[in-house]
């Protein structure tokens, strides 16, 4: 079972080398020229240098870096959602006022104007 993991670890790496030297990422993916090497990396990999030494975050301070920037997202998305329903309600409530009353030709000639 270990040898057909490898197996497919080396051909993806052939892949991912192959790829790269048309210098075509897939999908998601992106490539990171360091010196004359060129790297398949998910698209936003952050790459460290110090002292010389340059490497590229690794899959599970990626995957957990994404994982806080994404809920940071949906956390925004959420707010603004929550504050045009309320505003939708309260446009909801100001239509309803001023429609009280009036009938539907009226409530359509003032939508006109």
């Amino acid at each position: 079972m270990k040898k057909i993991g490898a197996i497919i670890l080396a051909l993806n790496l052939v892949c991912l080398t192959l790829q790269a030297d048309k210098k075509e990422a897939p999908p998601g993916m992106e490539i990171i020229t360091i010196g004359s090497v060129d790297y398949v990396v998910p698209r936003g990999t952050k790459v460290k240098k110090k002292d010389g030494i340059v490497s590229l975050e690794g899959r599970h301070e990626y995957t957990a870096r994404r994982f806080s920037e994404i809920e940071k997202e949906i956390s925004e998305l959420r707010e603004k959602n929550k504050a045009l329903e309320d505003k939708v309600k309260a446009l909801k409530k100001l239509v309803d006022k001023k429609s009280v009353g009036k009938t539907e030709k009226e409530v359509k000639k003032d939508q006109e104007e």
